[in-house]
């Protein structure tokens, strides 16, 4: 059921306005409810998604903490800027989350490519990366 619900909020396309409004809240409370089942089945399933779902995926996985790490990090090193940098921006206010220096390269290409004034979110984790070693 979890996964369900789940599948049905993010595997749809919103307005931005809507999904920020109203989508994104309940998708991190279905997260929050997900067991290790669920997150097994998630990390299997999401790589098939669409851009615009693993946008999403990362967005509703903000403050998921260790169990949403492995996917938000795999999204880090996805090629679509924009999944990306949802995934940064689901990461960097997490103080917990302890880097990957291995990330490093993904996130130099991502500071490179984004508007100046998120340009210092991957920083920031590119550092947490290093201070990892």
């Amino acid at each position: 059921m979890i996964r369900d619900d789940l599948e049905r909020l993010l595997r749809r396309d919103y307005h931005p306005d809507y999904w920020a409004d109203d989508v994104a809240g309940r998708a991190a409370e279905v997260v929050a409810k997900l067991e290790p089942a669920d997150w097994a089945w998630l990390g299997a399933a999401w790589p098939s998604w669409p851009a615009a779902h693993q946008r999403q995926l990362a967005d509703a996985l903000a403050g998921s903490g260790p169990a949403g790490w492995p996917i938000l990090t795999a999204l880090l090193r996805s090629a679509d800027a924009e999944v990306a940098m949802q995934a940064a921006e689901a990461l960097q206010p997490d103080p917990a989350w302890p880097g990957d220096e291995s990330l490093e390269p993904d996130l130099r290409r991502l500071r490179d490519v984004v508007e100046p004034e998120l340009a210092d979110i991957p920083e920031d984790l590119i550092r947490r990366g290093r201070t990892a070693r």
